[in-house]
């Protein structure tokens, strides 16, 4: 939610666009302390794992209210993004232990449709929010909805048992999963997907500035058009990755992520033709995005709150990889990002094709370890 709003937030806090980037940066950095985190689930229960994520993300959003500084934006975004770290991992495994691989798609992909549609839906509100009462109360309404979910989870989730045995109860399982080919290719494959997107995400913009003298009104439009696409491929994966199968909808996905970057090298393109060509591009590379999600969620179920991080570890590093990756590949103009972008889908599909699916339901934790 802060993307939007950096001029407003630096201004009524009296810093510069630089600072407030910068703490957002250090937010995504801690990413890397997920596997860590998720071990409060992997120990305790994800149903805790959901509870503690959304606890901390009650006291970060009240951090910053309360504050109304910099300082408090500061450690209130880097709770945040803790927050997230904690819970998304271990809502992702609850779902997993309790609903069949073949049923799986539908579930976890609804979960992604957060994004988007906080864009679609809730960043205009609290824009609203913001002009009549300030930046900070946008934390004090982050605070008031955990609290809300906080206890629906409490009321509603039921409690699931731990299954790691006690003697390994605080050996942590990251060797064991390094070991497994599959747990591994699908961690390499996560970090191509991602990179991939954004690498032409971070660029499209100076692309129809330089090439086509663009507007800010046509670039807003344009954004506007391609967040609609991303949600029009998480609403199909929702509806189809169950009934095609999930390799062959990740296939897909990742075939027309390839193929579109080789097409746009040869293609006479007008303002018209590229926008166009970004709105397929990021329809179909959101589709592989959470098509993916379904595929990790069952690469390590003996682990799964640890692996599902590892797995957004994993996405963070490819998304700092793919932009720092971006201006230098649009050294070479655009056909160096579409070059780049087509290589690391390409990779991606190797490593899709390498790896195992189960051949049977694996719809809890609890039958995988018993197995």
């Amino acid at each position: 939610m802060a993307f939007p709003f950096l001029t407003i937030l630096s201004r009524s806090m009296g810093t510069s666009v630089e600072q407030i980037s910068f703490a957002i940066s250090i937010a995504s950095v801690i990413t890397v302390l997920s596997p860590f985190l998720a071990q409060i689930g992997e120990r305790l229960g994800k149903r805790t794992g959901m509870i503690s994520g959304m606890l901390t993300f009650v006291v970060a959003g009240l951090i910053a209210f309360f504050s109304n500084n910099f300082f408090g934006f500061l450690f209130g975004t880097l709770l945040l993004q803790l927050s997230i770290n904690t819970f998304s991992p271990a809502m992702q495994a609850y779902l997993s232990d309790h609903i069949p691989f073949e049923k799986r798609g539908m579930a976890l992909s609804a979960t992604e449709l957060g994004w988007p549609l906080s864009y679609l839906l809730l960043i205009p509100l609290i824009a609203l929010r913001i002009e009549q009462w300030g930046w900070n109360v946008m934390f004090l309404i982050i605070a008031l909805v955990g609290l809300l979910f906080t206890g629906i989870i409490l009321l509603q989730v039921e409690k699931d048992p731990v299954v790691i045995p006690s003697k390994e109860r605080y050996k942590l399982p990251f060797k064991e999963i390094f070991k497994s080919k599959n747990a591994v290719f699908g961690l390499i494959m996560g970090f191509c997907v991602i990179s991939g997107n954004i690498i032409v995400q971070l660029v499209f913009g100076v692309w129809l500035e330089e090439d086509f003298q663009a507007s800010v009104t046509q670039l807003g439009l344009v954004s506007s058009f391609i967040g609609a696409a991303e949600c029009a491929g998480i609403l199909l994966s929702i509806f189809i990755i169950d009934r095609i199968g999930k390799r062959r909808g990740l296939l897909i996905g990742i075939a027309a992520c390839v193929l579109l970057p080789f097409l746009g090298l040869f293609a006479n393109l007008t303002f018209q033709v590229t926008t166009i060509w970004l709105v397929v591009f990021f329809f179909f590379s959101e589709f592989a995005i959470v098509s993916e999600l379904t595929i990790v969620s069952e690469l390590y179920p003996r682990a799964r709150n640890t692996y599902m991080a590892l797995y957004a570890m994993m996405n963070a590093i490819g998304f700092g990889a793919g932009s720092i990756l971006a201006p230098l590949a649009y050294r070479y103009h655009i056909q160096g990002n579409m070059m780049s972008s087509m290589v690391l889908y390409a990779i991606a599909g190797l490593f899709l094709l390498m790896i195992k699916l189960p051949k049977t339901s694996s719809s809890s934790t609890l039958e995988t370890a018993a197995a």
